[in-house]
């Protein structure tokens, strides 16, 4: 198999006699040599170097502790990934609750029904169950795969979640921090503000741009990283036409130096710090939605609720693959439906007319169709299709 390119990390297997050797590495000088070097190995008898993760057996490559297990797939899988840091908590979490030394044949449903207890008893919602049973599940269909494990696997459920995060800023609240990163000279933390509402970004995008990110009025994310850009969360690349204010922060930050990140130094943990002081100022450290994340939400939301975009441009700009992702984001305003429905009002090419009520009617007698008396009151071009439909109704 030759060496493939897997996000920022070098891939290459090595067959031999029906067993497959795999690794990944930062250079793809680190995989020549190691292709070579494993292909001597093998000629000779002798097992390949799989890294730390992995142990020999009788002259095949086998894992038969979780621990390892999950060791493994951090090493080998997730290593240089943009889900690496996520996917190695989760992967230590769950080796840490079913144990390391567990074997993989004996991780049975009953053992994953006590960790899921477990993750309960800690607090964990259902939404991040599902993300931390889901590197048990890659590991045990690895395992599967590799001839590691002999049973069958154990079920694993998904929980259905609801709707999701439900907090969307007003624009009152967003006045209120903007104000408060004025008054406490958090200029970092009110260009990453400003920048979240008016562009939609992720979190990590907004804080990984570059000068260079710029084209004229509009940001440009790859989605494939590169040695200066983390690329894009769903791997595509998007356009996001800037608004002046967002504009000019950028303008601002790359100054001279176009390769340089906007917000160096202004890292993960010191957003959350300034973020935090921030809600607390502002009353509202027991609003668990009270998040930077929050500021995506409302993003969608305005553009929809308040300049009825279509909810195809949303999507595009928010960099979602599925559309049903975008509907999770975006939170109807409150009276959406009765002003959908008070659209209705002015109609004057319905095909139905309202009847003045006698006395004694049924309810559904107050409206009639009758085509006599619609075809004439209706525009020339919107009578074959009155007919058409009185077509298909008889």
């Amino acid at each position: 198999m030759p060496i493939t390119l897997r996000g920022q990390s070098y891939q290459v297997a090595v067959s031999h006699k029906g067993q497959r050797y795999r690794r990944q590495f930062t250079s793809e000088i680190e995989a020549k040599t190691w292709e070579l070097d494993t292909k001597l190995r093998l000629t000779k008898g002798e097992l390949p170097d799989m890294g730390e993760a992995a142990e020999g057996r009788s002259g095949v490559y086998v894992i038969k502790q979780f621990g390892k297990l999950g060791e493994y797939l951090i090493d080998h899988h997730w290593r240089n990934t943009k889900g690496e840091s996520g996917a190695t908590i989760n992967t230590r979490h769950m080796i840490k609750i079913i144990g390391a030394e567990t074997e993989i044949d004996k991780i049975s449903t009953h053992t994953i029904n006590l960790a899921i207890a477990t993750l309960r008893d800690e607090g964990y919602p259902d939404t991040t169950i599902n993300k931390k049973l889901s590197t048990v599940r890659m590991a045990l269909n690895h395992a599967l795969n590799e001839g590691w494990r002999t049973t069958k696997l154990p079920v694993i459920p998904f929980f259905k979640v609801g709707q999701g995060r439900e907090r969307v800023f007003t624009y009152a609240e967003e006045a209120d921090q903007i104000a408060y990163c004025k008054a406490e000279g958090q200029q970092d933390l009110l260009d990453y503000i400003v920048l979240s509402y008016d562009t939609g970004m992720r979190q990590g995008e907004a804080l990984a741009l570059r000068g260079h990110n710029l084209d004229g009025d509009t940001i440009v994310l790859r989605g494939s990283a590169t040695k200066v850009d983390r690329g894009t969360k769903a791997l595509n690349t998007r356009r996001i036409p800037l608004t002046d204010r967002a504009l000019s922060i950028i303008l601002r930050r790359m100054g001279d130096e176009p390769r340089s990140l906007l917000f160096a130094g202004f890292d993960k943990d010191r957003l959350r710090r300034a973020w935090d002081a921030m809600r607390e100022t502002l009353g509202f450290t027991d609003d668990d939605e009270y998040v930077p994340h929050a500021m995506r939400h409302s993003f969608c939301s305005r553009l929809v609720n308040d300049h009825n975009v279509n909810l195809l441009i949303v999507k595009m700009l928010a960099g979602h693959l599925r559309l049903e992702t975008t509907e999770k984001y975006v939170h109807l305003q409150a009276d959406a439906l009765g002003l959908a429905i008070a659209a209705l009002a002015p109609r004057r090419n319905s095909i139905y007319t309202r009847a003045t009520p006698a006395t004694g009617s049924m309810p559904h007698d107050n409206v009639s169709c009758h085509g006599n008396g619609v075809v004439g009151s209706i525009e020339p071009r919107e009578e074959g299709k009155v007919l058409e439909l009185q077509r298909k109704s008889a």
